[in-house]
């Protein structure tokens, strides 16, 4: 997903602590007005289901929830949701979403 200078990378098949398909999803941002300059783009963030909320629930030591399978920014790029289509919600396997925020989003 793409959102002014912001960009996020779903990694659904990365393997995280032992665990194939376990995923990952990378933000990438670009300083104003650089946004056509490869070279100025910066990894701000390597996310998984476990960093951004700690719900130990949703998560099998042995299951591939596959974190980043799907991506989307608002039109600001502030804010990201990422899918991961194989999280435990309770006893069942129906999937989650996940919500990211930069810092320059959040009203103190």
């Amino acid at each position: 997903a793409l959102s002014r200078a912001t960009v996020v990378i779903g990694a659904s098949a990365a393997m995280i602590d032992g665990r194939l398909d376990a995923g990952t999803a990378y933000i990438f941002v670009a300083p104003p007005g650089s946004a056509h300059d490869a070279s100025a783009w910066a990894e701000a963030a390597a996310l998984t289901g476990r960093l951004i909320v700690p719900c130990t629930r949703c998560f099998d030591a042995d299951y591939q929830i596959k974190f980043g399978f799907s991506v989307a920014l608002n039109e600001e790029g502030t804010v990201a949701v990422i899918g991961s289509p194989h999280a435990k919600a309770g006893a069942t396997r129906s999937g989650a979403a996940f919500v990211w925020a930069s810092a320059s989003s959040v009203d103190a």
